[in-house]
């Protein structure tokens, strides 16, 4: 270890092979420099240079959760935008999406936000089915792609506005507006479609003739 301890007032110091590798100063602070077989470890080192971290070997499981996967690159954001008229005040089967057979993705639903123009005061109910049986796709959706410029793959997603649809399946998310023109809901990826699967939207409001605006945005993966 070296030397003996030099003492002195409200101080002592403990030499090791570089020196003062141990000491308490006047204010009652331990300061120590911490060593492997042959240099010291403290401080900014390169891996090999660190000292290692030991887990307990009946160390529990540490949860973690990576998203950044998701959003890893632009070519796999896509969105939609699209409206139709509520001519009446019951149920319409809006907008319709799919991840056909053999896509080879999954899709994770990030963003929905509805509105009904110029409503203020109407209410609107979105509803949200999975595995509807369709009759008739409707009129096709364009898809554009989050990167703006270079050439983004398109999109594996089928989307159309008014399908026919003889049965809507099994409903899965309903969302109120409360006598306002616009909500927000952030599904955060929470409906999952896998290939070969669809689900279907549909919008109602309190008041007839009225413009239904969908924004969706997914992942694909």
């Amino acid at each position: 270890m070296g030397d003996l301890p030099n003492i002195e007032k409200n101080r002592a110091v403990i030499e090791g092979p570089t020196g003062n590798d141990l000491k308490v100063d006047s204010n009652g602070s331990l300061q120590a420099r911490l060593f492997d077989a042959s240099a010291a470890l403290i401080g900014q080192k390169t891996m090999a240079g660190s000292l290692p971290i030991v887990l307990a070997s009946d160390q529990s499981v540490v949860p973690v959760q990576d998203v950044s996967s998701l959003y890893a690159s632009q070519d796999k954001l896509y969105s939609i935008s699209s409206e139709i008229n509520l001519a009446g005040t019951g149920e319409v089967d809006a907008f319709l999406f799919r991840n056909p057979s053999g896509s080879g993705k999954v899709v994770y639903l990030t963003k929905l936000i509805a509105c009904l123009i110029s409503s203020v005061g109407a209410e609107v109910r979105i509803r949200i089915y999975r595995t509807p049986t369709i009759t008739a796709n409707g009129t096709a959706i364009t898809i554009s792609p989050a990167r703006i410029g270079g050439s983004p793959p398109a999109s594996i997603s089928l989307c159309n506005s008014l399908p026919t649809i003889s049965a809507r399946g099994t409903l899965i998310r309903v969302f109120n507006s409360a006598n306002t023109s616009t909500f927000t809901n952030d599904i955060n990826s929470r409906i999952i479609v896998e290939a070969n699967n669809s689900f279907l939207i549909t919008g109602q409001s309190t008041s007839t003739n009225k413009p239904l605006g969908l924004n969706l945005a997914w992942v694909e993966l």
